[in-house]
């Protein structure tokens, strides 16, 4: 009851400066049970404020007078900077290259999933490791490391050169790790390029001393209900140790199908000849049993979903910081093959979840039956990226 009188007094507190700072004028509305976390009811809420000041026009006359607030009661003209290109804003918002005129530092805090600067993004294999770590961000700089454990014998580090050209940026990659005697390091420097519905990059990467040539991409394209994501990464030997025919490569693709109002069909695929000891290495997104053996090279990997989501009304509030959105439940058959195929079947739930409204994470578990193994297996999900 303290904590959640407290977390009461904070948001009140704030909310109350915010006001006090900005508005002329504050009209008090009663929106029931729903909170300031609900930020996809934002339509409704404006919609019941404008009521409620049709109501207060007498009064909000005689205030503005009172502050002598001229109130111009023509329409004024609406100037748009013919210059904004809002498909590049969009572009520039989607892959995070925002340029800031003041220095912007904040912390980064990962649990749940693997996040690695040389591995690809769209899916992330599950990790109970927290990883931690500082952004620092100012006009065309972009500066991110992250380290894990309390020993300091992990560290990744990304630098990013926003606006080479409108639409290129310089990144260059560190990575460092010592197990026990053993040193896994690698570094890289990559010129990309954007554009809303892809990305191309190409460069140059040492990693435990041997070079490669980089060559990647992604995608991202809609039609109607359907949205196809997908990434790649090719590594081609360039010193005289290697030759091209070992050159490495991950493949993943990503499908969602809407199929009415609540359920959607998700395909995924993974094709990949890495292994999991590669820095960029593949992502395992099968859940059976024998996830070693999907570790290994030249496997193919592919997941079929089929996910009826909810979302409340209004959402649902724990802690007075946590918000419950919407609730997943999925059915899912796994499979890879590597020299044979190996298949698994489950069941899961997941939650879509909002901390103080703004910062998204899920939880979840599913069960699944190895029908190679004849053996089942639970497992408890959490993806908190801060």
């Amino acid at each position: 009851r303290a904590w959640t009188r407290f977390i009461n007094l904070q948001k009140e507190k704030n909310s109350q400066a915010i006001i006090d700072r900005f508005s002329d004028i504050t009209i008090n509305c009663d929106v029931g049970d729903y909170s300031f976390m609900d930020y996809h009811l934002a339509k409704d809420f404006i919609a019941l404020g404008y009521e409620e000041a049709k109501k207060q026009i007498p009064d909000i006359k005689h205030i503005l007078e009172e502050k002598k607030i001229p109130l111009d009661e023509q329409q004024k003209k609406i100037y748009v900077n013919q210059d904004l290109n809002l498909t590049k804003t969009f572009s520039d918002i989607k892959y995070q290259r925002l340029q800031y005129d003041f220095t912007r530092i904040k912390p980064l805090v990962y649990f749940g999933k693997e996040h690695s600067i040389f591995k690809q993004d769209l899916f992330r294999e599950e990790s109970a490791i927290l990883q931690y770590g500082i952004i620092f961000q100012r006009g065309s700089m972009d500066l991110r490391l992250l380290t894990r454990g309390k020993n300091f014998d992990y560290l990744e580090t990304q630098f990013k050169f926003i606006g080479l050209t409108p639409s290129l940026d310089l990144i260059g990659r560190l990575h460092f790790e010592e197990k026990e005697t053993r040193l896994r390091s690698g570094y890289g420097l990559d010129l990309k390029y954007y554009n809303l519905y892809y990305t191309i990059s190409f460069g140059w990467a040492e990693i435990n001393k041997n070079n490669y040539l980089h060559n990647g991409g992604t995608f991202d394209l809609n039609w109607g209900k359907i949205n196809l994501k997908g990434e790649g990464d090719l590594y081609t030997p360039s010193s005289g140790q290697q030759e091209v025919s070992d050159c490495q490569y991950v493949y993943s693709q990503f499908v969602n199908i809407g199929l009415g109002k609540n359920f959607a069909l998700q395909p995924k695929l993974v094709v990949s000849n890495t292994d999991k000891n590669d820095l960029f290495s593949h992502p395992i997104v099968y859940r059976g049993l024998e996830q070693e053996l999907a570790a290994q090279k030249n496997l193919v990997q592919t997941s079929l979903e089929l996910d009826y989501k909810y979302r409340f009304p209004y959402s649902l509030e724990f802690f007075q910081c946590i918000q419950l959105k919407d609730v997943s439940w999925y059915q899912f058959v796994d499979t890879y093959y590597h020299i044979e195929a190996s298949y698994a079947v489950g069941s899961g739930v997941a939650c879509d979840l909002n901390l103080l409204g703004i910062k998204p994470f899920s939880f979840g578990g599913y069960v699944v039956y190895d029908l190679g193994d004849t053996s089942w297996r639970g497992s408890l999900s959490l993806d908190l990226s801060f």
